[in-house]
């Protein structure tokens, strides 16, 4: 029977207990019915007799509405204050880091476009490099002639030689080299200037605006006539071309950051020909005075060429019909009227 009632007492008093710890102050085990407190931090649990805390307030801090409030016991309280001042340190320190790592990124890519850019300024200098060795090389050739000419004429004793069929001294050979080079090295840096340019004709201009008014009109429609375009360059510069003239409109030169910016707009120009803004607007790349002459030059070779050709075309309709005025016979002669009004002979033989 004795053991009986150990048993039962066990088993009252495991019902009574909690499964909570015992109380941080008087170590005590809660029982079921006692209220306790249990710290955020430590989580331990505490008498809210022992901790000198009101039925009140406990009944306050567990309603729903002061889910957000926190309870710290006495050990951990400072502590508390000091790591909620540490995470906030921590996460303002954790904002300025990731800022900091924005701008790093941000300027890493501007320096990757920067680098780009100089490995594009680089290869065309390369290139730029070569042409003027290969022309370096011409005048080279060129000069050694005229050395071999000179020391030809050292050893005959002649003070005066024939080169390229013109009777040249010493000293204007040396002089003509000079010259020579100092042209070309004229011409590539002219080019270099004129590289990122280029003009358009035909952009209407009012004689009436003053010239910051003008301008800011002139970037204005340029703006419109790249969205033609459906490009977007940045233009560094405009200027109006020449004395302004009433009733006229001057070209307009214009820049933009770099070579390939100037081809690619130069390459959609044929848009502006679809567009009514666009109409009678035209765009050429900004030439070197040398660049214009050899243009001029190859427009009159073909403006010779076609003239030529229509002269031929005329002696063979002028010998056809002094072949039939004189009475020669045509045969299988067929005439075909053409766009142009203007009649050709097709699949015709002359017999006498």
């Amino acid at each position: 029977m004795s053991k009986m009632n150990e048993e039962c007492c066990e088993m009252v008093l495991s019902a009574l207990v909690s499964e909570k710890p015992g109380c941080g102050k008087c170590s005590k085990d809660f029982r079921r019915s006692e209220k306790g407190m249990q710290c955020e931090i430590c989580e331990s649990w505490w008498h809210i007799k022992c901790i000198g805390m009101s039925d009140e307030t406990y009944k306050y801090l567990k309603k729903e509405e002061c889910k957000d409030l926190h309870w710290f016991c006495t050990g951990c309280s400072n502590d508390a204050i000091n790591n909620l001042k540490m995470l906030m340190n921590l996460h303002s320190k954790q904002e300025k880091i990731t800022t900091e790592m924005v701008t790093l990124k941000s300027s890493v890519q501007e320096l990757e476009i920067k680098v780009n850019n100089i490995n594009i300024k680089v290869n065309k200098q390369d290139r730029e490099m070569e042409g003027m060795l290969k022309k370096m090389n011409e005048v080279g050739s060129k000069l050694e002639t005229y050395l071999d000419a000179i020391s030809k004429m050292k050893e005959g004793n002649e003070s005066n030689t024939q080169i390229a069929g013109t009777e040249t001294s010493t000293i204007e050979v040396t002089k003509l080299v000079e010259q020579k080079i100092t042209e070309i090295r004229n011409e590539q840096e002219d080019k270099r200037q004129r590289e990122n340019k280029m003009i358009f004709f035909g952009i209407k201009e009012d004689g009436n605006l003053e010239a910051k008014q003008r301008a800011a009109e002139d970037r204005v429609i340029l703006i419109e006539l790249f969205e033609i375009m459906k490009t977007k360059e940045e233009i560094l510069s405009i200027t109006r071309l020449g004395r302004k003239k009433e009733g006229s409109c001057r070209p307009v030169l214009v820049e933009v950051q770099n070579e390939k910016m100037k081809w690619n707009i130069i390459g959609r120009a044929k848009l502006l020909r679809e567009s009514k803004k666009g109409e009678g607007i035209y765009i050429t790349p900004d030439l070197t005075v040398q660049e214009r002459k050899d243009v001029l030059e190859l427009r009159n070779e073909l403006k010779k060429k076609r003239e030529e050709s229509k002269q031929k075309q005329g002696w063979s309709r002028m010998d056809h019909q002094e072949r039939v005025g004189s009475g020669e016979k045509v045969t299988a002669t067929k005439v075909k009227k053409t766009s142009s009004t203007k009649e050709k002979l097709k699949h015709g033989t002359l017999v006498k």
